[in-house]
């Protein structure tokens, strides 16, 4: 039978363990952190980015995308060689 509980009932007689409480307040954000800048546009003077690497499926379709083309212009390039030697002869 505490007075704080959300359930309390000044009327109870007997303890039995059911008190409710609210969750405890969260802290208050620390203002001593400076803010981020996410504007990738300014000059970094040399400065490492402390930004994670990517990784996932977005990271691996891009790769595959890479692959994919340079396949594809050598498929061409052999294309076009084959050609031009059938018009020699």
């Amino acid at each position: 039978m505490n007075a704080t509980a959300t359930n309390y009932d000044e009327n109870a007689t007997v303890d039995d363990g059911s008190c409710a409480y609210l969750p405890p307040p969260e802290p208050p954000a620390d203002d001593d952190d400076p803010p981020i800048d996410d504007d990738d546009n300014e000059d970094s003077g040399g400065i490492e980015s402390e930004t994670p690497q990517k990784s996932g499926i977005v990271e691996n379709i891009s790769m595959m995308n890479i692959v994919l083309v340079v396949v594809l212009v050598l498929l061409l390039s052999v294309l076009v060689l084959l050609q031009s030697g059938h018009r020699r002869r």
